[in-house]
């Protein structure tokens, strides 16, 4: 699922340099794109063009219908603030990214319709759209990837079905019969071209070109932890799962970086961030007392606890199970420049703070 990767929330790539960077690690770039519109994108982008197997076009038509019917359901379900409007601006949606029922429902609730789009409150209408990307994603097994983390955050409400609880936990009261699931982000560090701006579009052609396997074996060794981490119960075999595991990721990391001579890289930035449901008993597994940061610094890793779930383990293993990969992709060198960009504060409490801001607790 990691192989290829569904872009959202825009149509429009907002930056050279971190698409370059995504080209590098991603197979196949997906984006939803109505039928009747024609991409224009800027002229430094164009290059890329002239692989087809970079980007590509998903349309929401086939989708729309059963996810706006399931959002408008889910919608009377969800208590988040952030999915709740009253009084605030309204912006068109195209007509092709809803069903022709739910658009004929929008109508007969008084929002305005044309003969392309519906005029709907802000906040409605942009959440509708990252649910249909959720949607989408997990219909064609893509990872879902962004820029923001704002969308991000939403996306992975979406992904476990708004069941986020509030943030509490004494780590010594964990035991083997009560073991409760967390929201983790799982880190990677440094895995983009610390000169990317610097490096011509016709070299990470050539380097897609000549370097698949080593793409191949990075991708394949983080999907290993992810899944490990994601559904492995006995504490035994995590720890030797995910030592095995790191030892893979160290070996693919050197692997894809010494790939990186056609590149001319000269030293590397950026983080990988994903979500997903695991036991916070995963934090003693490493001699650890605090769930909330743990850091397995072999393999450039970080791994914290962010937010509780009031649901059940088997049930949030299925949503996972079903689900995609909900990626957050930061050109900064590590999270650590992020927080200094955001007033000394670490990358979990960011987490936290949109989480908590979403769901307005």
């Amino acid at each position: 699922m990691i192989k290829n990767a569904l872009y959202y929330p825009y149509i429009y790539f907002q930056d050279i340099n971190w698409l370059k960077a995504m080209a590098l690690f991603y197979d196949r770039i997906y984006r939803i794109v109505p039928p009747q519109m024609e991409v224009d994108d800027r002229e430094e982008i164009k290059p890329f063009h002239s692989d087809h197997k970079i980007f590509c076009e998903i349309s929401p038509i086939p989708y729309s219908e059963e996810a706006s019917r399931m959002f408008l359901e889910k919608m009377r379900n969800w208590k988040a603030a952030s999915l709740h409007f009253a009084g605030e601006k309204h912006i068109d949606i195209h007509l092709s990214k809803i069903s022709k029922d739910v658009g004929n429902l929008f109508k007969e609730l008084g929002y305005k319709t044309s003969d392309y789009w519906v005029n709907l409150p802000e906040r409605i209408a942009s959440n509708y759209m990252l649910y249909l990307a959720t949607v989408i994603s997990e219909k064609n097994k893509l990872s879902l990837l962004t820029d923001k983390l704002a969308p991000w955050t939403a996306t992975n409400y979406f992904i476990y079905d708004g069941q986020f609880d509030e943030f509490s936990l004494d780590i010594n009261s964990v035991s083997e019969s009560n073991n409760p699931l967390y929201f983790f982000t799982f880190v990677l560090h440094e895995l983009i071209p610390a000169n990317i701006s610097d490096i011509p579009i016709s070299s990470i052609l050539e380097f897609r070109k000549r370097r698949q396997d080593e793409m191949a074996q990075l991708r394949n060794a983080i999907s290993v932890v992810y899944n490990s981490l994601q559904e492995i119960q006995d504490r035994g075999v995590l720890t030797d799962r995910i030592n095995d595991s790191i030892s893979d990721v160290r070996k693919a990391v050197d692997e894809y970086k010494k790939s990186a001579d056609l590149l001319k890289a000269r030293g590397w930035k950026g983080s990988l961030l994903m979500g997903l449901p695991a036991s916070v008993g995963l934090a003693t597994l490493f001699g650890g007392s605090n769930p909330q940061l743990i850091i397995l610094g072999a393999a450039g890793f970080a791994i914290n606890a962010v937010y509780s779930f009031y649901n059940t383990k088997r049930e949030l293993r299925e949503l996972a199970r079903k689900n995609p990969y909900s990626c957050l992709a930061m050109m900064g060198r590590d999270f650590g420049r992020y927080a200094g960009q955001r007033r000394g504060r670490s990358i979990d409490f960011h987490v936290i703070d949109y989480l908590k801001r979403f769901i307005g607790s």
